[in-house]
């Protein structure tokens, strides 16, 4: 029987074993090498979160972030002694840096081992003129002074997070266990007059049930900016008027620009998706998707209840939201003595009579350009038209399938004309003046025209 290997049997298998490591070799080293740059790349990524975590909880520790240009290091010892980072990597030393700059726009950038490692938007508030606002705590406070006279005029008050105010509601708006109602911010008398930047954040959670005028996040809105703005997932209702998930009523060169509604809002008459009414004042890009009734009476409307002013204006927005109200509702706007402009209704009207695609009824020469509607109701346009002098009606158009006329009070289509479901894709040919529509290429209006900034 033969005893072991021979020589060149040995060297066989010597030769055999160093073929496969040479082909192994390349392949286990390339493994072993991407697991540990994945191990780098996720440590570094924990690095930049809790970094970014660790500025935001301790931005008062360094001034030097509060003007554009500015530049501190932290370490990554630092992290580790706020509990904050987790885990070794044995290519991170301690006591290496991570640089912090604020760009031009107050964007802070984060450096590590010469290479940026993320970025995060900077909410600069000196607490003398700017403010930051994190919590319903911060709002709550906000509301308590503006509600005891202070206007905040000339002061910037910035959202710096979404915020759930606790409102707990069924389907039908009845507070169920655990509800934290909200008091509105400022009142008829005593208005909000400086700046509210929601920066891109949302609030949900606010319930209002109240029997009062001038209801909703704000009371009134007395020369001031609502900006940057999302309400979802909240419940506004009043039994009486003026009534809005923004503000309930907005005056004197208030502006109200880049907001959203998705609440529902319920009131006696004059509810708006946005503002409950605006008088003097603009609403631009700003859009409703919320339920918004009127309880039978007039004026619900998916952006303004009613604009009471020759210089208001509202620019730019839509509706998606479906409008309740026996008299006078429209798909953008209510009653209108105002301008509305390059804005468009897709969501359902129920009214029994005089509603509108666009506006419920118009008043004393307003102005309504550039406008379209595919909504069902009494008027393609406009349900109703009143006073002694002449509309400015100009470059409207309808879904033939939705109304009979576009001016229903008048039997008009002037100014305000039928397309057909094939044609009206394509109503951005002619409405799009002052360049405000775009193509919907992304399939995001069932293909009907879009406002540009819908893109961004």
């Amino acid at each position: 029987m033969k005893k072991g290997f021979t020589l060149i049997e040995m060297l066989g298998i010597i030769t055999i074993l160093g073929v496969i490591l040479l082909v192994t070799f390349p392949v286990m080293n390339k493994s072993l090498k991407q697991m540990k740059e994945n191990s780098n790349d996720n440590f570094t990524n924990n690095i930049k979160i809790s970094a970014e975590t660790y500025i935001e909880l301790n931005r008062d520790k360094y001034p030097e972030l509060k003007t554009t240009g500015g530049t501190t290091t932290i370490t990554v010892q630092d992290l580790y002694d706020a509990n904050l980072l987790k885990g070794k990597n044995e290519n991170v030393d301690t006591s290496d840096q991570i640089l912090v700059t604020v760009q031009s726009d107050m964007t802070l950038t984060y450096t590590f081992k010469g290479k940026q490692i993320g970025e995060t938007k900077s909410y600069i508030c000196d607490n003398e003129t700017t403010f930051c606002i994190s919590s319903r705590s911060d709002l709550e406070n906000l509301a308590t002074e503006v509600n005891n006279g202070d206007t905040k005029s000339g002061k910037t008050y910035i959202l710096t997070q979404n915020i759930d105010l606790g409102g707990k509601f069924d389907s039908t708006g009845n507070p169920q266990s655990g509800n934290n109602p909200w008091t509105p911010i400022g009142s008829s008398t005593k208005a909000f007059s400086g700046t509210f930047d929601g920066a891109g954040h949302v609030i949900t959670g606010m319930y209002i049930d109240v029997d009062a005028t001038q209801v909703g996040l704000f009371s009134t809105i007395n020369g001031g900016t609502i900006k940057n703005l999302g309400i979802e997932n909240s419940y506004v209702k009043s039994t009486q008027q003026n009534t809005g998930s923004i503000a309930g009523y907005a005056t004197n060169n208030s502006n109200i620009l880049n907001c959203y509604n998705k609440a529902t809002i319920s009131a006696k008459k004059t509810s708006g998706g946005i503002v409950g009414a605006l008088v003097n004042s603009t609403i631009k890009n700003c859009y409703n998707t919320g339920e918004i009734n009127s309880n039978g009476q007039q004026f619900a409307a998916g952006i303004v209840g009613y604009v009471n002013n020759a210089n208001s204006t509202i620019e730019n927005c839509y509706n998606a939201g479906t409008i309740t109200g026996t008299v006078q509702p429209g798909g953008i706007v209510g009653g209108l003595q105002g301008k509305v402009i390059n804005s468009y209704n897709l969501g359902k009207i129920t009214s029994t009579n005089q509603g509108g695609g666009i506006v419920g009824q118009a008043y004393n020469s307003p102005t309504i350009i550039g406008n379209y509607n595919i909504s069902t109701t009494n008027g393609g346009i406009v349900g109703a038209i009143s006073g002694t002098t002449t509309p400015i009606i100009n470059n409207n158009f309808f879904l033939d399938t939705s109304a009979t006329y576009g001016l229903n009070s008048t039997s008009s289509n002037e100014g305000a004309n039928p397309l057909s479901s094939n044609d009206m894709p394509d109503v951005i040919s002619i409405i799009n003046g002052e360049n405000a529509y775009t193509y919907d290429t992304k399939g995001i209006n069932n293909g009907y025209p879009i406002l540009k900034w819908q893109n961004n």
